[in-house]
C-alpha cells in the first residue's frame, strides 16, 4: 500500500517520523511511504482536500483553520496522531536578559516565527497566562526563522522565536 505524505518542513521534532521510515517500520507493515515537500508551511493541505496527498504530518490549528475558512466544503480532515506535545518553539535572546520575563516583550523588538501560526498562538496564551497582554509585544512578523536569527545576531532584534537547528547556532 502506498501512501502520499507531505512534510511542511523538516524539524527535529518530527524525528519519530524519520525514526519510523529509517527502521523500516513502515515497509514491515507493507507500507511504502512516498515524501513530498510543501512549496510553503501550510501548503499541503489544499493539496490533501484535492486529493493529491493521503497525509500531511501538521497541528490541530491546520483542521480547525480549514473548517473556518471553508465550513460548507464538506473536507473532512482530521488529527488522529500526536508527537509533539509540548511546544518546541524556543525564545532566544541577545545578551543581557539574564532576568528575562515574558513581561519583558513588551519592551524588547521579537521576531516571531513566520512559517506557522502554532508558535505565535502558543506564546500569545502564555503571555496571557503571565497578565500580559499580547497585542503590546512589539512583534516582527516577515521573517523566516533563519533570517530572525541572523537579524537577532546583527543587533535588530532583541528577542527571537525558534526551533532547533536554530536554537544551537
Amino acid at each position: 500500500m502506498q501512501v502520499r505524505l507531505a512534510e511542511n518542513f523538516r524539524a527535529l521534532f518530527y524525528a519519530p517520523f524519520y525514526a519510523t521510515q529509517a527502521l523500516g517500520f513502515y515497509q514491515r507493515e507493507g507500507v511504502e511511504l512516498v515524501f513530498s515537500d510543501s512549496a510553503a508551511p501550510g501548503d499541503a493541505i489544499a493539496a490533501l482536500v484535492k486529493g493529491e496527498l493521503d497525509l500531511t504530518w501538521a497541528g490541530p490549528m491546520r483542521v480547525i483553520r480549514d473548517r473556518a475558512e471553508n465550513p460548507l466544503s464538506g473536507t473532512s480532515l482530521v488529527c488522529f496522531c500526536e508527537v509533539v506535545r509540548r511546544d518546541p518553539f524556543y525564545l532566544v535572546g541577545r545578551a543581557g536578559l539574564d532576568d528575562f520575563r515574558l513581561a519583558d516583550l513588551t519592551t524588547l523588538r521579537l521576531g516571531s516565527v513566520s512559517e506557522v501560526v502554532t508558535p505565535w498562538l502558543c506564546l500569545q496564551q502564555d503571555l496571557r497566562d503571565a497578565s500580559v497582554d499580547p497585542h503590546q509585544v512589539m512583534r516582527v512578523t516577515d521573517r523566516p526563522m533563519a533570517g530572525n536569527l541572523a537579524a537577532l545576531m546583527r543587533g535588530e532584534l532583541d528577542v527571537a522565536q525558534l526551533f532547533e537547528p536554530y536554537v544551537s547556532q
